[in-house]
């Protein structure tokens, strides 16, 4: 694969995961906002609104993190191997959970963005708070793998495939 249409992918693939990570993020927040805290479709649109404009600046950030520490030695890796489809999908997901906390943690509350963990006097059901801590970071590193699967890893065995059959 060239070099160039292969560098185009990645940011594509990393793009593409940011968008689609968001957009899969809110809708879970406000699904579970509605059937478990039993929101009205009204505070829920609302709550979707805010959501998904969070998810938006997020989201794409988590991506490029994801891309940079994970995907991009994982795809030159996985583009010499065949299968290890499983291995991808979870090493993905651990590097959205990891990456994600560390950003959080370490560097948005260092610099006062977000209150310490416990600041807060209303912290919300249980449920919400796993979804929001440890779902959200996994949605993100299992898109983010899938994306990077179909977009990037795929053609690029494809690519070293028919240079080996053809040489």
């Amino acid at each position: 694969m060239v070099a160039a249409k292969l560098v185009t992918r990645m940011i594509g693939a990393t793009l593409l995961t940011g968008l689609i990570s968001a957009i899969i993020v809110a809708l879970v927040i406000v699904l579970a906002n509605i059937l478990v805290d039993g929101r009205s479709v009204q505070q829920a649109a609302n709550l979707a609104a805010w959501v998904l404009l969070a998810a938006l600046f997020i989201g794409p950030i988590m991506a490029v993190l994801i891309a940079i520490a994970a995907e991009v030695p994982k795809a030159i890796w996985l583009s010499r191997m065949s299968g290890l489809l499983s291995v991808h999908l979870v090493s993905s997901m651990i590097a959205g959970v990891v990456l994600y906390h560390f950003l959080i943690t370490f560097l948005l509350s260092r610099f006062g963005l977000i209150p310490p963990s416990g600041a807060a006097s209303d912290q919300g059901p249980e449920l919400l708070s796993f979804i929001y801590a440890l779902g959200a970071p996994a949605i993100g590193g299992l898109v983010s793998a899938g994306v990077w699967w179909w977009l990037v890893i795929k053609p690029w065995r494809s690519s070293r495939a028919a240079i080996a059959n053809s040489g």
